[in-house]
């Protein structure tokens, strides 16, 4: 006969299981895609705008940028007037892609901000907040005016 613990560990295990299901992937999937596509239908104006304000102390003049070590010049920091070292090494990366084309700056902090919103929704479902992705959606749609600048000029890319 069976005791009450294993009983309880038994219900728990299908439970896991069961909230795992193929529906519940589709769901997550949609529920991405939806805020996904939200995202890129609020700031992709962004796409098409230029390199604005301080992107030339950050980026198109930043020697760190383009150095083929500067990675190693941005983590051990001195080099540059502020010590953001995830911002610049992404930077790095991406003038390695896009060099001075700042169509690829803004497709890139576009994409972080949907991946911020998607986190967000994941984040209010997993504590049960009703009509989560809804939620996740109007910080996407409410802030936009508010974070437009965000997706338009890259040097804030440490706030995304």
């Amino acid at each position: 006969m069976a005791s009450a613990a294993e009983h309880q560990r038994t219900a728990l295990k299908s439970r896991t299981i069961a909230s795992h299901s193929a529906p519940e992937w589709g769901n997550l999937l949609l529920g991405a895609a939806i805020i996904l596509l939200a995202t890129l239908a609020v700031y992709w104006p962004a796409v098409h705008a230029g390199f604005v304000w301080d992107d030339d102390d950050i980026l198109t003049a930043n020697p760190v940028i383009s150095a083929p070590d500067g990675l190693r010049l941005i983590w051990a920091g001195g080099k540059f007037y502020d010590y953001w070292p995830v911002t610049l090494t992404s930077f790095w990366c991406e003038w390695r892609l896009w060099g001075l084309d700042a169509t690829g700056y803004h497709v890139t902090n576009i994409l972080l901000h949907a991946a911020a919103a998607i986190l967000f929704w994941r984040v209010l479902r997993h504590l049960r907040i009703p009509a989560a992705w809804l939620a996740a959606m109007a910080v996407v749609a409410v802030l936009a005016p508010l974070t437009w600048a965000q997706c338009g000029i890259y040097k804030d890319e440490e706030t995304l």
